[in-house]
Order: structure tokens, then sequence, then C-alpha cells
């Protein structure tokens, strides 16, 4: 069987040995709001068997793509007697499929959906803010590396995650707490 809208359109992706990959990842929908016409229970002979729903109700086989990503179903194994599934409209349904290739490098793809241009306008925090003033701006939540950053290191055969794998080294990088902290300490020595 055959997935053109869903697999087959997503892009192809070379890694850093030359091996071609597809993507995955990438998008299949612009929404998931689908109208639906009709549903039926699945019958005992259409158990994990989608492609005779899609037949029966919607014309053709080539619709089980509209069939299962409407249902939300992502293993159409799991199909089982007395499922209800639902018979989306056919003409609507189809124009929701992404049909453009995206290409291009994939974290900065992947990336790009995360950036909020609201979120680079820092500004006064107040008590943090000279925190933030020598830092790096980036609109990327904390949990993603910043642009032509590493997520890990190897080191001595290890592979190494951690803070100070993406965070850019300032003298004096001591949490802002444990620096209130110290200073409280010497005001209450003197």
């Amino acid at each position: 069987m055959r997935f053109p809208k869903t697999v087959e359109s997503k892009p192809i992706i070379t890694d850093k040995n030359g091996e071609a990959i597809r993507d995955l990842t990438t998008q299949s929908l612009k929404d998931n709001e689908f109208i639906y016409v009709d549903m039926m229970a699945v019958p005992r002979d259409f158990i994990m068997r989608p492609e005779l729903i899609a037949h029966l109700r919607m014309g053709n086989v080539d619709k089980l793509e509209i069939l299962l990503k409407a249902n939300e179903i992502s293993n159409p194994f799991s199909i089982d007697e007395n499922d209800i599934m639902l018979i989306p409209e056919v003409i609507t349904s189809d124009k929701k499929f992404v049909t453009e290739l995206v290409g291009g490098d994939v974290r900065k793809i992947i990336k790009k959906q995360y950036i909020d241009p609201k979120k680079s306008d820092i500004k006064n925090t107040g008590d943090n803010y000279e925190d933030y003033r020598d830092r790096e701006k980036t609109m990327l939540p904390p949990n993603y590396a910043k642009e032509d950053d590493k997520e890990f290191v190897l080191t001595g055969g290890k592979i190494v995650l951690g803070p100070y794998v993406t965070k850019k080294a300032y003298k004096g990088d001591v949490p802002l707490a444990k620096q209130r902290f110290l200073e409280k300490m010497q005001e209450l020595r003197k």
C-alpha cells in the first residue's frame, strides 16, 4: 500500500554520513479539523482492515490516508471490532494535507516551528536583568540548543550532556540564588 500524502510526501534528508533518510517527523496536516459526514462501527470482518472501510464508505482504497488521519489512527492494525470510525468528507479533507516538500537542514526546520519572535525582545526583568543582558538573545525554548551549537560532546569516548555543552561560559558564572546567599552570609558576619 502506498501512502503518498503522509509518508511519500515527506522530505528526504541526508545525514552526516551521506545516507538518505525520510524525515517522518515533518508535519503531514495543515490542521486536523475534519468535517465528518458519517460514522460506522467496525464489523468483525473489518478488524485491522481500514482499507476495506475506506473502499466501502469513501468509495476508494486510495482515501485510506484521509480515513486514518481523520480518526487519529497511526497504527491500522489497532482497529478492532466495534470501534467507531468517523467518515470524513473527502474534498475538504484532501486539502488539509501539506503538499509542499520542505527542504533544508532538518534541525533548523524543527527549530523554526518553535520560534516566537515576541520572545526575542528582552525587557527589564528587575533583579535578573543583569543575568539576561549578558546572555545570547534567543527565541528558542530553553531545552533547545542555540543555532550552530551542539546538544552533546564526545569526550574520551563518552557522550557528555549537560548545561555547559550549549551554555556560553561567563566570568563569575555562579547561580544567582547562590550568589545572593553568599552575599547575605557576608552581611551577617559584619
